[in-house]
């Protein structure tokens, strides 16, 4: 931490690290053991599959939703009022491009929230009407459908938005203990 930073910016680079490593570490597990544990179920049909899914996603949204502002807002405000430390002083390359890496982090959170929006959002859709209309028309809908597929590309995709949170924590954090 830099010595001349005032304590609303340590708060705010603290709360980040800390959001965005609620965050990853929400998406690492449905990624490795959420959605593979249904899969696990020799008894699950492919409608139940996509109920459970259903159900993971929809409390996933609950989390991420206003997640992905708020940590957007506070890692741009981090980053606009970091300053780098006098040239004098003992430093390392993250904490002489503080701004730059907290910037890094911001458009990063940013960017989940568009890649699920823009890619992933479409499939998101269908597979909720899917599960609308096999709730609707009982289970002679369920074989019309290959829900699975839609499964697997969504766990895909979610990989990489996994990815994208997981590489705006690691420069928080990186920040926050070299800065």
């Amino acid at each position: 931490m830099s010595s001349t930073d005032a304590p609303a910016l340590v708060f705010a680079r603290g709360i980040s690290a800390v959001g965005l490593g609620l965050l990853a570490g929400f998406q690492v597990t449905i990624s490795t053991s959420s959605i593979h544990t249904i899969y696990q179920v020799p008894t699950l049909a492919p409608r139940d599959r996509l109920h459970l899914w259903s159900r993971i996603y929809d409390n996933g949204a609950s989390l991420v939703i206003p997640a992905i502002p708020t940590l957007t807002l506070i890692l741009s405000t981090a980053a606009y009022f970091a300053k780098a430390p006098a040239l004098w002083a003992p430093g390392n390359w993250i904490g002489r491009h503080r701004s730059a890496v907290l910037a890094t982090a911001a458009v990063l959170v940013f960017g989940n929230g568009v890649w699920t929006g823009l890619v992933m959002l479409p499939d998101i859709k269908v597979m909720k009407k899917m599960e609308e209309n096999i709730i609707k028309d009982g289970a002679e809908a369920s074989g019309k459908v290959d829900t699975d597929t839609f499964i697997q590309r969504w766990l895909t995709r979610h990989h990489f938005r996994t990815l994208i949170t997981t590489s705006a924590f690691i420069l928080s954090v990186a920040e926050l203990a070299c800065a």
